[in-house]
């Protein structure tokens, strides 16, 4: 959310100090984000070299070696920073080293066996979390399309054996890395047929989406999945990704089927997006489902604007199912607001969304999140965006985005993403057990607000 904000040396220095974090997925994101800013500029280059070449925390040196090969690869710490941290001994710093190197294009044959061994299940359990992506990444990047990796995989990838990837690597590689591939294809085509929950093993949502995008046609897979289809009950979004994978008369009979049941968003939008509105079979359902009662037009709500023609119409639906108490997604409603191509009276769609908000009704995370994002340049939308920073939960990532160029709400987003630090946290409660009563109660009452 902070990548797109401007090279100022406050937000600079937040960065870096953001890099310090305990949590390592938080540091990777703030140096990801400092690379972004401030790409090509010399001092904090230098300033994010000496990091990777000299940080105390071998975690901190990985995440500035990512940052400096991808915002300053010419710097002169560099090679350096790469060498040493490739024979360290922390995990996250010899796998960074070796990302970059493939980043660089100067990897070898040495870094995939290491890579490799590191893959294997044991050993990527001892990696950090947030460094368990830079695995399958790094293998796909540097080595897309090899012969004897996408036979590791797929050996891993059927069953876990001893010494060999771990599955949820090898699922990641083969999808990634060998869009197209028969034999990948293949294998995915007997998983499909031979599993009662294909693709479980991996991240469900990105394994169904990837596999629409890079195995397309595939005829191995679009058999299978065409025998898997009817066969679904309650899995709708495996339906609405499998479907743009083969778009095939059984695919579209299961997206249609699946307008009835818990979560119709999912094929709904697979129809709009492959088949389109101007197939009676499928525009027929869509709109009887867009125009009937509230808290089922809701579900879908989002994609009224492409399933009603006649804009006007799509704008007071949308309007009506954001006032109706009964609408069990409302925040889908003010996504489908927010795509019209002419919104009309902003303000009187803003203070819709207010009046909902102060009613205290599900989703409202989501809906302020989108009024944010979507309508920060209304007046009212800054203030409440404003405001919510002083909330328990504020939305941080919402406010960063849409106020990029906004220097006060900036700091504010800064000074919420600065957590106390443990040992003023560990000086706190310290000194509530010793004033006790009704001020320890009163400050532990905020035990979650920084």
């Amino acid at each position: 959310s902070m990548a797109g904000w401007p090279n100022t040396p406050e937000v600079v220095e937040f960065l870096v100090s953001r890099m310090h974090e305990e949590e390592v997925s938080v540091q990777r994101s703030a140096a990801r984000s400092l690379a972004s800013v401030a790409a090509g500029d010399r001092q904090v280059g230098d300033t994010v070299g000496g990091l990777a070449l000299r940080a105390p925390d071998p975690l901190v040196r990985a995440a500035a070696l990512e940052a400096l090969v991808v915002g300053w690869p010419k710097n002169s710490a560099v090679p350096t920073a790469v060498a040493s941290a490739r024979n360290a001994d922390s995990y996250e710093l010899r796998l960074a080293a070796m990302s970059a190197r493939t980043m660089l294009g100067v990897h070898d044959e040495q870094d995939y066996q290491d890579l490799v061994r590191t893959s294997q299940r044991e050993r990527s359990w001892e990696i950090d979390f947030g460094w368990s992506d830079a695995l399958p990444e790094c293998l796909q990047r540097g080595w897309p399309g090899r012969p004897d990796l996408r036979a590791a995989c797929l050996r891993s990838a059927y069953r876990e054996i001893e010494n060999g990837i771990d599955r949820d690597i090898a699922f990641g590689v083969l999808l990634n890395g060998f869009p197209g591939d028969p034999e990948v294809a293949e294998f995915f085509a007997q998983h499909i047929r031979r599993e009662q929950f294909p693709l479980s093993s991996h991240s469900r949502l990105n394994s169904w989406d990837l596999l629409s995008r890079n195995f397309a046609d595939e005829p191995a897979l679009v058999a299978a999945l065409d025998e898997w289809a009817p066969r679904q009950k309650h899995s709708s979004y495996e339906i609405s990704f499998a479907a743009r994978l083969g778009r095939t008369s059984v695919m579209k009979r299961a997206c249609i089927d699946n307008l009835m049941g818990a979560f119709p968003h999912w094929a709904a939008r697979a129809l709009v997006e492959i088949w389109g509105m101007h197939e009676p079979e499928v525009s027929e359902p869509l709109l009887r489902l867009a125009r009937g009662p509230a808290a089922a037009a809701s579900q879908i709500a989002f994609l009224i604007p492409q399933i009603i023609p006649d804009q006007s119409e799509a704008r007071t639906r949308l309007l009506e199912i954001l006032r109706d108490s009964t609408a069990t997604r409302r925040d889908f409603a003010v996504r489908g607001l927010a795509l019209l191509p002419d919104r009309g009276d902003e303000a009187e769609i803003v203070r819709a969304c207010l009046d909902v908000l102060a009613t205290d009704s599900p989703f409202d995370d989501s809906i302020h999140h989108t009024l944010i994002r979507e309508f920060s340049h209304v007046a009212q939308v800054r203030e409440l965006a404003r405001d919510s920073l002083e909330s328990r939960e504020p939305p941080l990532s919402a406010v960063a985005s849409a106020y990029s160029d906004d220097p006060i709400l900036r700091t504010r987003v800064m000074e919420n993403a600065r957590p106390l630090p443990t040992t003023l946290r560990l000086d706190i409660v310290d000194a509530l057990d010793r004033f006790g009563g009704s001020f320890a109660v009163s400050t532990l009452s905020c035990y979650d607000s920084e």
